[in-house]
Order: C-alpha cells, then structure tokens, then sequence
C-alpha cells in the first residue's frame, strides 16, 4: 500500500511533500515515523533491525532520540479525516465499508486536531534528523530503504522549510 504525504497548516493550507526527484514522501517516512512511536513506547523488539537502527541513530545525537523525534510523534496521523464534528452522516456516506460510530467519531476528530506541533520544533527536529541519519552509516535492512527515507526526510525539509518563509506557526502531517 502507498501512502503520501502532505503537511497541513493552521490556515488550512495544505501541500504534498515533494521529494528532490520530484515524487510525493510518504510511505517510508511514515514506516519511520511508527517504527520510532513503537520504539519510543518499548513496544518495539529490543533485538529487531529497527530498533538496533534507532540505537545506532541515538549514538549520533546529543539527546535521547525519541526526545528528539517527539515531535514526530506528536504530528502526524493516517487517513482522510477532513471533517467537522457535525459530519458524522456525511463520512458515513462516503465511506460506507467503514463501521465507525459516532462516538469514535468525535474521538478520531479530537484526536487528530490535536496533532498540531510548532512548526520550527518541527522543521528543528527534521533538520536533526537528517544529520543524523547521514552520519550514522546504517546498514540497509535495518533502516527500511534507506535512500527512500533520506529523499522522504529532505523533501520534508523542503516543504517545512516552505511554509516557515511564509510564517506559519504549526503544522501537522497528514499521510492519506
């Protein structure tokens, strides 16, 4: 399954991330963003590849990566919730394969407008982790493709970067 990427602002502006070869981010930022959520909560395998990866990003930072990648988990989510509270009847329509009820409706929307994040920490964050990423010297498997989540990361930079110049102050990801 592909997912893409797309950074939201508290305008209501939103724009895919765009690569550097000119394809959308997605799917392995995403794969990385939930590898380092599972990570930082101790869900992951202690003895897995992605947690010896993330072991070996830390060695390259001078604080706790899953302080540092906070952010991160902090601003993303997955799907197509671009609703009001009063839409219930609405989403249901167009997704009607869908068994959600109104109450976990309103939980999602509350959950998702509360992945706003400062757009500096974030864009801070991502800059970190890009440094990172490319002194730490991973073996392939270990970070998923790691070429993919480079080009995802910049293409992230990219797009922060963008919407800092036009002074926006919080931002969320969005993966659809």
């Amino acid at each position: 399954m592909s997912f893409y990427a797309k950074i939201e602002t508290e305008y209501k502006e939103s724009l895919m991330v765009i690569r550097p070869d000119g394809t959308i981010a997605g799917k392995s930022l995403l794969y990385f963003i939930e590898g380092i959520e599972e990570y930082c909560s101790k869900q992951l395998n202690s003895k897995g590849n992605m947690a010896r990866a993330f072991s070996q990003l830390e060695k390259n930072t001078s604080m706790p990566i899953c302080e540092l990648l906070q952010v991160f988990i902090n601003s993303y989510y997955v799907g197509d919730w671009d609703y009001e509270e009063d839409e219930y009847d609405f989403f249901l329509h167009r997704n009607p394969s869908l068994v959600v009820s109104r109450e976990d409706f309103s939980k999602t929307l509350l959950q998702i407008n509360e992945r706003w994040v400062d757009l500096k920490k974030l864009l801070w964050a991502t800059n970190q982790l890009l440094k990172i990423i490319m002194q730490a010297n991973l073996e392939q498997p270990e970070l998923y493709d790691f070429e993919d989540i480079i080009a995802d990361v910049k293409g992230l930079i990219n797009t922060l970067t963008f919407f800092d110049q036009r002074d926006v102050d919080e931002v969320r990801i969005k993966f659809i």
